[in-house]
């Protein structure tokens, strides 16, 4: 699959002049300087690192003018193809138009190869030998990593040329009424709105980057592939594009063994508005330890290691309390709290005749002392009053 691409003039620029010196050699040295330039000033300002379907591109097709079918042409068109013309009720809306959405485009902005001659909206294309060819820096693909330690968020790969030319993606375009009449000023006529759209043709992932997508772009491998699809693409065209990509032949390896690289890219590129500098640039990933890291040779040995460091540092020597120690803290404690809530004369306590410790407040029904345990024992007192049973106290 091919849904995000990294688009620039530099690029649009190199295949123009790749393809028109070669077709130059096959026109009695003719060169297509023509196309060369038109592409200079027509793409000079829409380099879109985070491009998607619903934008315009610049695309390289036959020239459909009939007396003009071995040059090479350069043409505006909209990413997602739109195989039907639109009427007055539901056009098709260009994208200087307020009202202009991206969300037709989102239909057909890949084609299946193995489908093109099963399905009528791709089929009259090929038949019609309405190929084109859109030369892009890179594309980009999404998987979720499971080591990743932002698991919530897909990650994006960037899938380049290893030489940094650019790549080649072989497409479907078509032609379509959007169902708006404009005024020609050449003619002085009505005439009907036109709007050029595309499709990029993909196949099988390779074996070895299955993992990445299990569907991949259509990469053409060489000059000599590309302008055969531009000019002669027949069944047999189709076939070498549905696996040479892939499985490569005797000829040609597959462009995935010695002409890509694929590395992962910032997590901006997944807002489709985002269009840094830094969306193309390589970034290492944090990974979380894999469980299968601790049961490896030394792993035991290691943690036993952190575990005496720790213990060595946060380490605190034990205390035996004894009775006697206990007593003096429980004192303490009792003192504190004396200071902090001075006791009035209407204050009930009795004290410990063994380790005189004091009990006051809820303490004061205690029959045993709260830290010795002997029972308690008390004089009668002139001055104490009835206690809250209602009755006085005495020797217990």
């Amino acid at each position: 699959m091919c849904g995000r691409t990294a688009y620039s003039a530099n690029s649009t620029a190199a295949a123009a002049r790749g393809l028109s010196h070669e077709i130059g050699k096959n026109c009695n040295g003719e060169n297509n300087e023509e196309a060369i330039r038109h592409t200079y000033e027509a793409v000079s300002t829409h380099n879109r690192q985070n491009s998607t379907p619903g934008q315009s591109y610049h695309i390289f097709r036959r020239s459909p003018r009939k007396e003009d079918t071995n040059n090479l042409d350069v043409c505006t068109a909209i990413w997602g193809l739109l195989p039907n013309h639109g009427t007055q009720n539901k056009p098709h809306l260009l994208p200087t138009d307020p009202k202009f959405s991206v969300s037709p485009h989102y239909t057909m902005f890949n084609a299946r190869v193995e489908t093109i001659y099963d399905k009528i909206s791709f089929s009259n294309l090929i038949r019609n030998q309405q190929s084109c060819i859109l030369a892009v820096d890179g594309y980009y693909e999404w998987t979720t990593e499971s080591q990743s330690i932002d698991i919530k968020k897909k990650q994006p790969y960037f899938i380049c040329n290893k030489t940094k030319r650019p790549l080649l993606l072989a497409g479907l375009w078509t032609t379509v009424k959007t169902g708006h009449q404009i005024h020609n000023a050449t003619t002085n006529k009505l005439e009907n709105e036109t709007i050029t759209t595309f499709t990029i043709l993909t196949t099988d992932a390779h074996q070895n980057f299955k993992w990445l997508h299990p569907r991949q772009p259509i990469m053409l491998w060489n000059i000599d592939i590309a302008l055969e699809w531009l000019f002669n693409p027949t069944s047999d065209t189709v076939q070498k594009l549905r696996y040479i990509p892939i499985n490569g032949s005797a000829e040609h390896p597959s462009i995935w063994d010695n002409q890509l690289s694929v590395y992962p890219v910032s997590k901006k590129v997944n807002d489709s508005k985002y269009q840094g500098d830094d969306c193309t640039v390589e970034i290492k990933l944090e990974k979380i330890k894999s469980i299968t890291s601790f049961f490896s040779p030394g792993a035991n040995k290691r943690v036993k290691t952190e575990e005496k460091k720790l213990d060595q540092k946060d380490a605190t020597p034990t205390i035996q309390i004894d009775a006697q120690t206990k007593v003096e803290d429980t004192k303490k404690e009792s003192n504190k709290e004396s200071k902090d809530n001075p006791s009035s004369p209407d204050t009930k306590s009795w004290t410990c005749a063994v380790c005189t410790f004091m009990h006051t407040d809820q303490k004061f029904d205690y029959l045993a002392c709260e830290v010795c345990g002997s029972l308690r024992v008390e004089e009668t007192d002139s001055k104490t009053e009835d206690d809250d049973r209602g009755r006085k106290r005495k020797v217990i």
